[in-house]
């Protein structure tokens, strides 16, 4: 199978674009300017090292990663309505959560929020959502 980060990805972007009341996202490689005092979504996929998971050739590789979700609000509002949609994308991600693309299966370990950070023009909420995979050698 080889690295399998593409359908990784693609699993993730499906799920994301299926959350209700999706805000802007800026995609990762895709040019995104953001618009002042709106709130958007910028998520990376940052693949750890794949771990041998059977014996052989032919045995399965364990792929565990992350997906980060970064929450961009306005700042100077309060922290009110970024503070519900970081608590809905955590439930949305929750752990134990599967997710198919093609022919691989995502499992979701966790999903929890970082600090808010306070921006000039922004807060930021990270959200790390823990993912592992067990796909062909």
């Amino acid at each position: 199978m080889g690295a399998p980060e593409t359908k990784i990805r693609a699993a993730f972007v499906t799920k994301l674009q299926a959350f209700p009341s999706l805000p802007s996202v800026a995609w990762e490689n895709i040019s995104f300017t953001p618009t002042a005092g709106t709130t958007y979504l910028r998520p990376f996929l940052l693949p750890g090292e794949p771990v041998q998971a059977e014996l052989g050739t032919a045995g399965q590789n364990r792929h565990n990663g992350i997906y980060q979700i970064s929450i961009y609000a306005p700042a100077g509002v309060g922290t009110s309505a970024a503070g519900t949609l970081r608590d809905n994308l955590v439930d949305f991600f929750k752990r134990g959560t599967l997710m198919t693309y093609s022919d691989i299966t995502v499992q979701i370990q966790k999903a929890f929020p970082g600090p808010m950070m306070q921006e000039t023009d922004w807060i930021h909420i990270p959200i790390t959502i823990r993912y592992r995979l067990l796909a062909a050698n």
